[in-house]
């Protein structure tokens, strides 16, 4: 994900399979409960249950964070239901955002 990106945006698509015929085979998403730096994991992104895409909630900043885990379980209809959880590595990409500054030697009014 490219840092500065607009809230909203289609990040990737997570995809299951399962080979069980009918509603044994239909396969639902949804984000396992986590907390990303002390804020629930569904306030910054979005799953879409049937697609299994996920969507940025708000905008990154990699100099905040560099990349975050995202917990995915996928569920078929069956009865009883079975389950899979895999965890999608989200990195976000720096993007040149932020001008330098003189540190040395210390600016001076007037000099």
């Amino acid at each position: 994900v490219t840092e500065n990106n607009a809230p909203g945006a289609y990040i990737t698509t997570a995809e299951a399979s399962d080979v069980d015929l009918g509603s044994n085979g239909k396969i639902t998403y949804r984000l396992v409960d986590s907390v990303i730096m002390g804020s629930p994991v569904n306030t910054f992104v979005s799953l879409n249950s049937v697609s299994g895409s996920i969507y940025a909630l708000r905008s990154f900043n990699y100099e905040v964070m560099k990349q975050l885990d995202v917990h995915i379980q996928a569920s078929d209809g069956g009865s009883p239901q079975l389950q899979s959880t895999a965890i999608i590595r989200l990195k976000i990409v720096d993007q040149n955002d932020n001008q330098p500054y003189i540190v040395e030697p210390p600016l001076y009014e007037g000099v």
